[in-house]
């Protein structure tokens, strides 16, 4: 774990598990470290990535949580729910371009570890070539990036959906995963 947040701090890109699917990850303020990353997912640059923090103290630092989005977290935090949030004077550093940050806090003990070892906010996105579906197995991560990224971890087959994405200020659902619609929509008339 030491060696693999010294790499992520040197600019590395790594293939980990999450309790959704695989994912890529680098550090959120290496601008190289993240190109690279939306390189080897052949992700175009004007798409947004998410970030992955260790709790609600770190989403704190770089992200103003609203009420509704506080109910939320206490909710699903951790958990597979990406909450699309507006920065904090500290979080604009990661914006690349756009208004607002998708952040979550996992919950799968190995990314949970990386964070809390790396001692930051991860960017990340789906471990997949872009427009193809996420990798759940061990054998799809290594077929796309064996050789194309610095370290892989790999955890056996993921069963996962991808996070469900939402705006609590706007109640609006961009992505519903696993997380229901109708979970958030109770969540907040709590």
């Amino acid at each position: 774990m030491s060696a693999a947040a010294a790499a992520l701090k040197a600019g590395a890109v790594i293939v980990m598990p999450t309790e959704t699917v695989y994912g890529l990850a680098c550090a959120a303020v290496n601008e190289t470290a993240v190109k690279k990353l939306c390189a080897v997912k052949q992700k175009p640059e004007n798409v947004p990535l998410q970030y992955l923090a260790e709790n609600i103290d770190e989403v704190k630092k770089i992200a103003v949580m609203s009420e509704a989005a506080q109910k939320l977290a206490a909710a699903f935090w951790p958990g597979p729910l990406t909450m699309i949030l507006p920065p904090t004077d500290g979080g604009k550093k990661y914006l690349r371009g756009f208004d607002t940050l998708g952040i979550r806090v996992p919950n799968h003990e190995f990314t949970k570890k990386i964070l809390s070892v790396y001692g930051g906010i991860l960017a990340a996105t789906s471990a997949n070539l872009h427009g193809r579906p996420p990798a759940k197995t061990e054998r799809e991560v290594l077929e796309m990036f064996d050789g194309k990224v610095d370290i892989i971890f790999l955890d056996g087959d993921i069963d996962g959906a991808a996070s469900t994405v939402v705006n609590p200020d706007t109640l609006q659902i961009i992505r519903e995963g696993s997380i229901t619609k109708d979970a958030i929509l109770k969540t907040l008339k709590k």
